[in-house]
């Protein structure tokens, strides 16, 4: 399986929706997904949360449009725009294999932005082995693993109001060795938790 590389960092945005998702300076890029076992959720290794505007009546939407990047290039070098592209059209299609219609941007009932962010993390634990002292009982060090936390993020925006009314994001341990398989599985499991209040359903 080829690998499917990631940027090292970059920076979070603001959010904010005028039309255009600010794609550039929300995505952060890195790793690739990995059986790391250190998370749990709905799938291998994968930590699905979501949350919701209770008011919203989801039963409404049938319609969406991806939200487009406000500039043709990041600003940030470490922001690989061809994986940007490839993530956006995994939700495109995860979307449309759910039941949604794709429309014009000014005919949608939902738009639909994509982010991806990562967090390094350090676990300490007690090693599998001691040291044995003389003068009293074995001391048992500790190891230090470090490691990468992916995030992908999927906001469905209600294009009338202009807000947020569905986040989903899909965590996983990150490395270098990833695919556009491992991916895909990370989008479908997201949008699998859509619409709120219903059985999730499998690929």
């Amino acid at each position: 399986r080829a690998g499917f590389p990631w940027g090292r960092s970059a920076r979070r945005g603001s959010g904010a929706c005028r039309g255009r998702f600010p794609a550039w300076r929300a995505v952060v890029l890195c790793g690739a997904l990995i059986a790391g076992g250190a998370l749990v959720g709905c799938g291998p290794n994968i930590h699905v949360h979501t949350s919701y505007d209770e008011r919203a009546d989801f039963r409404s939407y049938g319609t969406f449009a991806m939200l487009e990047p406000d500039r043709a290039l990041p600003t940030d070098p470490d922001v690989d725009p061809f994986l940007m592209q490839r993530l956006r059209r995994m939700v495109r299609e995860t979307m449309l294999a759910r039941g949604f219609r794709e429309a014009a941007p000014e005919a949608a009932e939902l738009r639909v932005g994509v982010m991806a962010v990562v967090r390094g993390r350090i676990v300490v634990y007690p090693s599998s082995f001691g040291y044995g002292y003389r003068w009293g009982s074995p001391w048992r060090g500790y190891d230090v693993r470090e490691y990468d936390e992916g995030t992908i993020v999927i906001d469905l925006i209600d294009a009338r109001q202009r807000a947020v009314v569905w986040r989903g994001t899909g965590t996983r341990v990150v490395t270098s060795r990833t695919s556009e398989e491992d991916l895909r599985e990370v989008v479908w499991e997201i949008l699998d938790e859509y619409p709120p209040g219903v059985p999730a359903e499998s690929p």
